[in-house]
């Protein structure tokens, strides 16, 4: 349960440290092509020292083709949409929207899969659904200067973010069924959507090389989520699957918000609003629902 607790507290810490060094960059594309272009690389370049890359499985066209779309939903999209959005948005904020991720999880596999849903998930989805529109209600992100209805963009960019790293999930889960490796899948995906960011900044950017303000901030903030997300949390994430359940982990998932609050007040002085609170209570109490029927 430590590590479990350890992994969370580094995956919440990624986006108040991300938030930091947008402010010694104006590309976000640059800020996520560097970071995904580096940790992808230096993950490859470690399991080809180690030679952990000798057991791996052909990696068939079809796989491919599921890599690419990994790169492209999971990385690229995901990772462009939640730093425009985490611009605008507290770091707190962010973190409330990905323990949502589970409900778009259940409810793809609902529409695509056909996967059947009974009643707790049912009331578990609905209760989730009201608790996310509660922290919608929220006035954060208006900076961005327009909203749609009474929710504002950099939110709809966040709620896209969410439904395309999930859609990307389920490529990973074929693609780890055929026998590929987490640490092949990530690797390749996070260079190939590295390339694709690098690529977006100097087609609209071609003037601008390094966009950078700070150096040193800068980079010393790429190393520290190159650190804490690509060489702590995900491979710590694929440990803990060999002893615990994809359910026990999802609904410990809840750790990641709660030290998101902690970590966004003691780094960026935020605070989390009432709505907030309320929204995640009721995001806690829908998740509790869903997993009692899934382990009944």
């Amino acid at each position: 349960m430590f590590l479990i607790a350890v992994m969370y507290l580094f995956f919440a810490a990624t986006f108040p440290v991300g938030k930091i060094v947008l402010d010694y960059t104006d590309s976000i594309m640059f800020l996520t092509g560097i970071r995904m272009l580096i940790g992808g690389a230096l993950i490859l370049a470690y399991r080809k020292f180690t030679g952990s890359n000798k057991s791996e499985p052909k990696v068939e066209r079809r796989d491919w083709i599921y890599i690419f779309k990994n790169g492209l939903f999971g990385f690229y999209i995901a990772f462009v949409l939640e730093f425009w959005a985490l611009r605008y948005i507290q770091s707190i904020k962010i973190n409330l929207f990905w323990s949502f991720s589970p409900f778009v999880a259940a409810l793809m596999g609902y529409i695509f899969l056909r996967e059947k849903l009974y009643l707790k998930k049912w009331m578990g989805l609905i209760v989730g659904f009201m608790g996310m529109l509660i922290m919608l209600l929220g006035k954060e992100g208006v900076a961005a200067g327009k909203t749609m209805f009474q929710i504002s963009l950099p939110e709809v960019a966040m709620l896209g973010a969410v439904v395309s790293a999930t859609y990307a999930w389920f490529f990973v889960q074929n693609l780890t069924r055929r026998g590929h490796s987490i640490s092949l899948i990530s690797g390749v995906s996070m260079v190939l959507s590295g390339v694709m960011c690098l690529a977006t900044h100097y087609i609209i950017n071609p003037n601008n090389l390094m966009p950078i303000t700070g150096q040193g901030a800068f980079w010393t903030g790429v190393f520290v989520l190159i650190v804490i997300s690509n060489f702590i949390a995900f491979p710590l994430y694929s440990y803990l699957l060999k002893f615990y359940t994809v359910t026990f982990m999802s609904l410990a998932g809840l750790l990641c918000p709660v030290f998101g609050t902690i970590i966004g007040w003691f780094l960026l002085g935020e605070t989390i609003t009432i709505a907030m609170a309320i929204g995640f209570i009721a995001v806690a109490a829908g998740m509790s629902l869903f997993y009692l029927e899934e382990t009944a």
